[in-house]
């Protein structure tokens, strides 16, 4: 395997910015949504070291340790260890925010708050010689480091709560994408694959972004660079929500397209195979009649840099010209296309990843149900009156049938004091 081209790889470094703006032409039915990654050098890149058949892309890395004036090397796996050096430093951001007139009324905003990170990333060269064109290509690969528990929500992210957090971007995250990240090297395959119509292997975690950059030889003898991007957002719908019956006839829907937007699954969550589904942002620079825009700099109104990188006198060297976004807008036929995407967007995304939120409130609020059928008088006053005013597009994260003995409860109870007054 050759050596890792340094200026190739400087190359990569600064903004990167995904991004999509679709609206119907007719009415008012609008989508934004957006994912933003800015590298950095990592210092700690000098700790670093190559071992002959220590192949990152196989989840394998070189550590050093150094013992007073000794020094060893060792090629250990990446997974299940902390590693104290990586090529790059990764801040990301995203959001999204829909609109959808009548007759759903829907007009919500959710990101961040900021950026998220450092995640250290190892740039993997990818050897594989499955095109021509291709002198070069790395491959993102995570890494555990000593700063990775440090990960933490900025205050003004409206997408998760802090156990959310946790799980789709925080240390369970980056855990949960070392498992998986060997086995997606090559776009087409899906990494959570075992988790498929099956609980056979456990059930399916949030995984972080995933990229691949290629260096390509045009014709003029020029080099450029080709860009696979992935992001898979998990969703976990409640068997008692609407999007765990809509999701199968969505996902018809949305596939038949090549708009770079897909739902896969289902898949395992909960020991159900039919619970886990994923929004799949997919990105191929050779494909450039997809929905998605991905630039190596920043757009317009969306984050641009770091504050990490602010302070760097060569930040705006590796950082494009500010574009402004491109709007594609759809015609009249697939607006219940996007009215159902907007929906999902909303209620399957957002709602789904602040199930954890509300699941407290929601049992507190079914057990002062409960009470209040068993005794009478009026319910004590607590905290739960507050929380009785949770908006309807929160499921409550009951089984069916457990919803069903509360409301069967509630009717005879109120069959009984309709008697009472007759008499």
């Amino acid at each position: 395997m050759e050596e890792k081209n340094l200026t190739r790889v400087g190359s990569l470094l600064g903004t990167w910015t995904a991004q999509t703006e679709m609206k119907a032409s007719f009415g008012d039915y609008k989508l934004v949504a957006y994912f933003t990654v800015h590298f950095m050098p990592n210092p700690m890149r000098q700790y670093g070291c190559e071992l002959k058949g220590c192949k990152e892309m196989d989840n394998r890395v070189c550590m050093r340790h150094i013992d007073r004036n000794a020094e060893t090397q060792e090629c250990t796996d990446m997974e299940g260890n902390v590693v104290d050096w990586s090529d790059v430093s990764a801040f990301m951001s995203f959001g999204a925010k829909v609109d959808a007139g009548f007759p759903f009324g829907i007009h919500k905003s959710h990101d961040s708050g900021g950026w998220v990170g450092p995640f250290s990333v190892i740039l993997a060269q990818n050897d594989t010689k499955d095109e021509d064109d291709v002198v070069d290509r790395y491959t993102v690969r995570y890494v555990e480091s000593p700063t990775t528990p440090y990960l933490r929500m900025e205050p003004n992210c409206t997408l998760f709560s802090p156990s959310d957090f946790e799980r789709y971007m925080g240390l369970e995250a980056v855990r949960e994408t070392l498992k998986v990240q060997s086995n997606a090297s090559s776009a087409d395959t899906d990494p959570f694959g075992p988790q498929l119509k099956n609980c056979d292997n456990g059930d399916v975690r949030p995984i972080l972004p995933l990229f691949e950059f290629a260096f390509v030889e045009n014709d003029k003898g020029e080099e450029q660079v080709q860009v696979r991007f992935k992001y898979k957002v998990l969703t976990i719908p409640h068997k008692s929500d609407i999007m765990y019956k809509v999701y199968p006839n969505l996902q018809k829907r949305m596939n038949t397209g090549s708009s770079g937007f897909h739902i896969s699954g289902p898949y395992c969550y909960g020991d159900d195979p039919k619970r886990g589904w994923t929004f799949d942002f997919n990105y191929d620079s050779r494909h450039e009649d997809s929905l998605l825009r991905l630039d190596h700099g920043c757009m317009e109104g969306l984050p641009c840099l770091p504050s990490a990188s602010q302070i760097s006198p060569s930040a705006l060297d590796v950082i494009h010209n500010t574009t402004q976004s491109k709007v594609h807008t759809l015609s009249v036929g697939p607006i219940l296309l996007l009215s159902a995407m907007v929906v999902f967007l909303s209620i399957a995304l957002f709602v789904s990843l602040a199930f954890n939120c509300c699941a407290v409130g929601v049992r507190r609020l079914m057990r002062s149900a409960r009470l209040s059928m068993s005794e009478p008088g009026p319910p004590p006053e607590t905290e739960v009156t507050a929380e009785m005013q949770v908006e309807p597009m929160q499921q409550p994260l009951l089984e069916d049938e457990a919803e069903e003995n509360v409301v069967e409860a509630g009717n005879t109870k109120e069959a009984t004091a309709e008697q009472s007054q007759v008499v």
